[in-house]
């Protein structure tokens, strides 16, 4: 025993209990210096050792595999998600809000292929309303956007002017906020 009460006792005689000190003050130290009061020598030692056994499990190969197993169903799950999201039919849906509109239009044209549209519809005057019969009777606002969207974006689903204006009339009916939030743009852009 040194002085102040604290214990050199060799850690397999602390996890007992004896020689800890007189007038059952049991004081010990513990395994990096600390005062530990009680028996907590023996409820941290046990503990250590639950820790390392717990992080040994965690690097099982059954523990890997049912990780890496997991991880892939829920990659399936997404991709699921998405396909089905890419085969709704933009005419059929009714009552949408905001949020799910714009899930079913990044799921079909990507985050960039939208956020390119979004930029070409702002950049386009809307008054452009007139028809224009060489590009199949298309108002030529839409034939404006169509030629921005795809000298901007590489999305295939945006290549035909028919589904360029689909997704024009959909933004314009569904998303209106965010058609109307200020762009956002990387400093690398401004």
């Amino acid at each position: 025993m040194t002085g102040h009460g604290l214990s050199t006792v060799p850690s397999s005689r602390r996890i007992l209990g004896d020689d800890l000190g007189a007038l059952g003050t049991r004081m010990c130290t513990g395994g990096l210096g600390q005062n530990c009061f009680g028996v907590p020598g023996v409820i941290i030692e046990m503990e250590n050792r639950k820790r390392r056994k717990h992080q040994a499990d965690l690097f099982s190969p059954e523990a890997i595999r049912s990780r890496l197993s997991a991880k892939k169903k829920l990659e399936a799950d997404i991709d699921s998600h998405v396909e089905f999201l890419c085969r709704v039919d933009l005419n059929a849906v009714d009552n949408l809000k905001e949020d799910e509109a714009l899930a079913i239009l990044s799921a079909k044209l990507t985050l960039n292929g939208l956020s390119v549209l979004k930029l070409a519809i702002n950049h386009v005057p809307c008054t452009y309303t007139m028809r224009c019969r060489e590009f199949q009777d298309f108002p030529f606002c839409t034939v404006l956007i169509h030629k921005i969207v795809t000298a901007c974006c590489s999305s295939r689903s945006l290549d035909s002017l028919a589904d360029v204006h689909l997704y024009v009339s959909f933004l314009e009916k569904y998303c209106t906020e965010f058609l109307c939030t200020p762009e956002v743009l990387p400093h690398d852009k401004l």
